[in-house]
């Protein structure tokens, strides 16, 4: 794989980027782990159900460190561009993030844009469709290749 701003070693890059899924879904999640996985990264799940999830979101993105962040938009009580995006800013971690949804709206796309995401998803079907989600992730993660 490439990623921007990646000089070609050996034709590729071995570094396995780390993406963090935030939902309120369960089977979406393990969607989203077993479609990114195929894609070639790593990918750790993150519950968002209850108000102390918030806190340890933004802990985990702290220690843990993630390449990227895919949130839902409308995840439980919680709304992704403005309670999800406040905790990842919150942890001083500087990651780039970015929406996804089921039911997909322009003003939910509109807000997403405001809060400087990458990308805003319709989330895929099945585990086989994350071609398009994968790329947006690959165009939005520093370089960080080494020799094979």
């Amino acid at each position: 794989m490439t990623y921007k701003g990646c000089p070609p070693v050996g034709g590729k890059c071995n570094y396995q980027p780390k993406v963090l899924v935030v939902d309120d879904q369960e089977e979406d999640l393990m969607f989203a782990r077993l479609g990114l996985e195929r894609q070639g990264f790593r990918v750790k799940t993150h519950l968002l159900d209850k108000p102390e999830d918030l806190v340890a979101l933004e802990n985990r993105i702290f220690i843990k460190g993630y390449d990227f962040v895919l949130s839902d938009t409308n995840v439980g009580r919680f709304y992704g561009p403005t309670d999800v995006v406040k905790a990842i800013k919150s942890s001083g971690v500087p990651v780039p993030f970015g929406g996804w949804t089921n039911l997909p709206s322009p003003e939910h796309e509109a807000k997403w844009r405001k809060t400087e995401a990458k990308g805003y998803f319709v989330k895929p079907a099945g585990f086989r469709a994350y071609e398009p989600i994968a790329a947006a992730i690959r165009d939005s993660i520093d370089c960080r290749c080494r020799n094979p």
